[in-house]
């Protein structure tokens, strides 16, 4: 009996030191301790527990921000280095890695965070930063891109959450995180919770002793987490503050201004000059210093003679039928009248371009013909000054003949005007298709020109391995939101010899509207990235007889048309190009609810088209 009861004994104390031993292990492998590579979660891993890393991350996981069709937020590598290292490392200490010379400054609780400071955000678990990335092909994304600025919104009781690019931090109907909204309202509002004792999952709690934070989407009340196909993207899913990501939030005390903390950032080429100059609905001559860089001015006109050789390129507008010829009430920068003759003109300016109008309305082929009738006086004013910098104004081309759909009061089709703007123009190699309320400078055609450059080199270095070039390519971007006096017109901005000595030195450079357009273009607002305006396609990118009928004004097909690019981008079967910041589209607000459309008939149609046709899946976006 004694035997057996020593026995026992020896098997109790030998049970106690292998618990003890296996508490230890369990410590040691806290999440903490994860390598800061891809993050990709074994399946059926919970969200908590990342796996650990791999030195050379599959395709489409990322570490940091990777979109490959839209700018999403991610939780962004700590440590470039350790990136490539097979071996599980602990997290930096706060302050320590990954956001350059900034000096930061630890925030311990709610209170400490100021309306309108900078901030960086950074998974204590992983030790990834928050981060919009713009160039997805570097290991980490630059200090600048961590860095992002709070503002206090009391009418949501939340805090907006702005990045470099001057947009915001967003949570999608999907759930998932973009920067890319230009306004801050409800879906873009979050609130800090400080993570409490039990928020945390075993030996999860900072070693450090340090303040961690949950964030809460006001959009669906959900805390912010990895997404579950990929750690890297982050979502607003997540209910249980056990599960959530915990945040170090670290206070920027090295700047305080947009300007010094990311840097100047602009979504549209802006000609040198005066940093505060601004429109004047005079008309005034411009003075010496505003005059545009005669470098820039070279550049513009080589890159204008490039592109005749490769022909005049199409571009197809479909205005809305117009109530009149001239507009219903002076002074008003609304007015349709005002806006569709302002864009046709506009359209036949730029060189390089073919404007192509189909439509089949009174008015505006009355409007059309007396643009094309004063053709021949455009180097002169009316009262026979020579004009300075004129361009000559192309004949703008009409046509009827177009599919239209009978169940829509006959509005056309969007596959109908890119098919008819291709058969009008055989020998181009592609065609624009534009809203009508956009305006545009030389940039366009100068991106046009340098992407079919780029990808000429490009089938010629194909084909000199004997390998096949698709020829299948797509240009889409931003457009930017402004106001644009009613006072002001494309004539009205021309500057003559006799009011300005000084003009003769633009003889051979670009007219007064030019300039104009860029200015307006600073002043206005960049819109959010799921709205495209202008889509510019090879010849054979679409079949356009497989494309589905959406209907020309409603909603879906500008998403539908960019995921179905992305698509086939993604597989290596065509290029998507984001032209966001090379071409200057200026969008004219004409005071309409935006999201009106959305209700439509053709709306709802389109949306029923885009879900039974492959659908959208996020890829709707430029970027």
């Amino acid at each position: 009996g004694r035997s057996l009861l020593r026995a026992l004994l020896v098997v109790t104390v030998l049970a106690a030191v292998v618990l003890t031993l296996s508490v230890v292990a369990l410590k040691g492998s806290a999440p903490t301790g994860v390598d800061r590579g891809a993050l990709k979660r074994p399946a059926g891993a919970s969200r908590a527990t990342p796996g650990p890393s791999s030195a050379t991350p599959a395709k489409g996981v990322a570490s940091d921000i990777r979109p490959t069709a839209r700018p999403t937020a991610g939780a962004n590598s700590a440590n470039s280095a350790n990136e490539r290292e097979e071996t599980h490392a602990p997290p930096p200490p706060p302050g320590a890695g990954g956001v350059g010379d900034f000096k930061l400054e630890p925030v311990r609780r709610v209170g400490d965070i100021v309306d309108g400071g900078f901030y960086v955000f950074q998974d204590a678990a992983s030790g990834h930063y928050l981060s919009r990335a713009l160039d997805t092909n570097v290991v980490e994304s630059y200090p600048r891109e961590k860095v992002f600025r709070l503002h206090k919104a009391a009418e949501y009781k939340g805090w907006a959450v702005k990045g470099h690019t001057r947009l915001h931090l967003a949570v999608e109907s999907t759930n998932k995180l973009t920067v890319d909204r230009p306004w801050a309202r409800s879906h873009e509002q979050f609130a800090f919770v400080e993570a409490k004792k039990r928020d945390f999952a075993e030996g999860e709690a900072p070693a450090d002793g340090g303040r961690l934070f949950l964030i809460r989407s006001k959009k669906n009340n959900m805390l912010l987490s990895h997404a579950s196909h990929d750690a890297g993207v982050l979502v607003a899913d997540e209910s249980k503050a056990q599960i959530a990501i915990k945040w170090r939030i670290q206070r920027v005390t090295s700047c305080d201004s947009e300007d010094a903390c990311w840097g100047r950032e602009t979504m549209f080429g802006a000609p040198p000059g005066p940093k505060d100059h601004r429109i004047r609905d005079d008309a005034a001559s411009a003075s010496a210093a505003e005059r545009r860089d005669p470098r820039r001015v070279r550049w513009e006109q080589e890159a204008m003679q490039r592109l005749a050789a490769f022909g005049p390129f199409p571009i197809v507008g479909s205005p809305k039928p117009l109530k009149s010829t001239a507009p219903l009430k002076a002074g008003d920068p609304w007015d349709p009248v005002l806006i569709s003759r302002r864009t046709m003109k506009n359209w036949a300016s730029i060189p390089g371009l073919v404007s192509l109008q189909l439509t089949d309305d009174a008015n505006t082929l009355k409007i059309i013909e007396a643009l094309n009738s004063n053709v021949s006086a455009r180097d002169r004013t009316a009262d026979g000054k020579r004009v300075a910098c004129a361009t000559p104004l192309g004949r703008i081309r009409s046509d009827a003949s177009y599919e239209a759909e009978a169940r829509f009061d006959n509005q056309p089709t969007y596959r109908g005007l890119f098919k008819r703007g291709l058969e009008l123009h055989p020998d181009a190699r592609g065609v624009m298709f534009s809203n009508g309320d956009i305006l545009y400078t030389p940039s366009l055609t100068q991106t046009i020109e340098r992407v079919m450059r780029f990808l000429d080199d490009k089938k010629a270095a194909l084909e000199a391995q004997g390998r096949k070039w698709h020829d299948r390519w797509m240009i889409v971007g931003q457009r930017i939101n402004h106001e644009v006096p009613a006072s002001w017109d494309l004539d009205d901005a021309r500057v003559t010899a006799a009011d300005d000595p000084a003009a003769a030195a633009c003889d051979h450079g670009f007219p007064r509207w030019v300039r104009d357009i860029e200015a307006h273009a600073k002043q206005g607002r960049i819109f959010q990235s799921d709205a495209e305006d202008y889509f510019i396609v090879s010849r054979n990118m679409f079949d356009w007889d497989k494309i589905p009928d959406f209907i020309v004004g409603g909603v879906a097909f500008d998403n539908w048309i960019t995921a179905k690019a992305a698509r086939l981008a993604n597989k290596g079967e065509a290029v998507l190009i984001d032209a966001s910041k090379t071409v200057t589209a200026l969008h004219q607000n004409h005071g309409h609810n935006i999201k009106q459309s959305h209700e439509t008939p053709k709306s709802m149609y389109n949306s029923q088209l885009a879900a039974r046709n492959g659908g959208i899946g996020g890829l709707g976006h430029t970027a």
